[in-house]
């Protein structure tokens, strides 16, 4: 896709001269907490409100048809081979599949919604709080669309966009986990339904609203243990076991998304706070699907993917090392991600170096009051060596299930 999108890119910086479809190749390639969805790498990050939260209604519109057509078309040439069914993409979705784990979900069009506020804007597209007439009023509701017309630098900008908003609608249409966003109803008609309406935000999903990132629950516990820091502490008065808890088990809602995706051979590619959410109910949810990938059905989960080699996916300083270097990887790569991110988690006021820490061998430093065992799966975790000695998600989600039991128990016993 890549390569596609660069020529795109290129004949967009020649005014005098339109491209069009044909013209293109086709590039193959838990816890005590509480967030809302976003879109992909450099994507908008949190459901709260943005400050450029007034978007014309017209900003959507599409005005040449012919425009609209080829940005449909290379955005469907783009997704030929990525998933287990292209057809998925095209046109209407089969609903046979889906209806098995999605009972309720929806198609619905953008006449069916009360357009409210937007909330986030990003890179590659918004969301926009709704109300659904079509869905329960009880629930507060998110629509997630492209980015506006005076957003988008150029149409491969908008090719990309659609790209990943239409792997995040299959991905969501297909999985059904209780630690991964929800998504309640979608647009008719597939990525047609912008050649059709002429505007972007014809194509949209509909998912549950979260109130904020575990980017900002990290903020909170932070905020916690500074105000705490001269009160009652456990391992060597440096962790408060209450927070340690929560910590734990939000590590536990991620950990049990991200096996089960791998199960389901699935790659997420891009673990980071931003991309996990606590809703209402204050359950961790992984959210943005926009850069994950489907393996085949029969895939092993040891072996490596060499399709997967020769670029690098994902937020640079959560990336594993094998994908630094651009190398063939298997779903181990979200292991390493993860280790990260339950680093960042509990040491709360630092993040891994933003140029990445896994091509020269270093790595966040662990505290010496942080439980040995803790440690150790943190080492395993992020090891260079992800064929022989990274575990898979499964025995993390089983180390950290047991640490919750555990703290649970000590905490009964308080």
């Amino acid at each position: 896709m890549k390569g596609l999108l660069n020529a795109l890119e290129r004949k967009n910086s020649r005014p005098s001269k339109t491209w069009s479809a044909k013209d293109a190749s086709v590039s193959r390639s838990g816890a005590s907490v509480t967030i809302a969805s976003s879109i992909s790498s450099g994507s908008a990050s949190a459901f709260a409100p943005s400050s450029s939260s007034s978007t014309s209604d017209h900003d959507y519109q599409i005005k040449s048809k012919e425009r609209a057509r080829t940005i449909v078309e290379i955005t469907q040439k783009t997704l030929v081979g990525l998933l287990e069914n292209e057809n998925e993409f095209e046109h209407e979705y089969t609903f046979s599949s889906i209806k098995k784990n999605h009972k309720n979900l929806q198609y619905t069009s953008r006449d069916d919604l009360i357009i409210g506020e937007t909330l986030a804007m990003g890179g590659f597209g918004c969301i926009i709080q709704v109300h659904a007439t079509t869905l329960s009023s009880s629930n507060k509701y998110v629509m997630k669309t492209l980015i506006p017309m005076s957003r988008a630098a150029s149409d491969a900008k908008l090719i990309s966009a659609a790209h990943q908003l239409a792997k995040e609608r299959y991905f969501l249409s297909h999985l059904s986990h209780p630690n991964i966003i929800s998504m309640y109803a979608m647009s008719k008609g597939g990525l047609s339904v912008i050649q059709e309406t002429r505007r972007l935000d014809s194509y949209f999903i509909i998912e549950e609203y979260m109130p904020m990132l575990l980017t900002d629950q990290i903020q909170i516990w932070h905020q916690k243990q500074s105000q705490h820091r001269q009160s009652r502490w456990s391992f060597k008065k440096k962790i408060n076991p209450q927070i340690f808890l929560e910590q734990v088990t939000c590590a536990v809602q991620i950990a049990s998304a991200l096996n089960y995706l791998h199960h389901q051979r699935v790659i997420f590619r891009d673990v980071k706070s931003a991309n996990v959410g606590i809703s209402a109910q204050r359950q961790a949810k992984l959210f943005d699907f926009g850069l994950a990938v489907q393996l085949p059905k029969d895939a092993d989960l040891d072996a490596l993917q060499p399709s997967l080699g020769g670029s690098r996916v994902g937020t640079l300083r959560m990336m594993a090392t094998e994908v630094l270097r651009k190398q063939p990887y298997n779903v181990k790569a979200d292991v390493f991600s993860f280790a990260l991110l339950l680093w960042e988690m509990i040491v709360l006021d630092q993040r891994p170096p933003e140029g990445g820490c896994g091509v020269y061998g270093s790595r966040p430093p662990l505290p010496s009051h942080w439980p040995f065992t803790l440690k150790r799966i943190l080492e395993r975790a992020w090891a260079d060596d992800f064929q022989n000695e990274r575990p898979h998600m499964s025995e993390v989600l089983l180390f950290l299930r047991d640490l919750q039991r555990q703290l649970l128990s000590e905490q009964t016993a308080r």
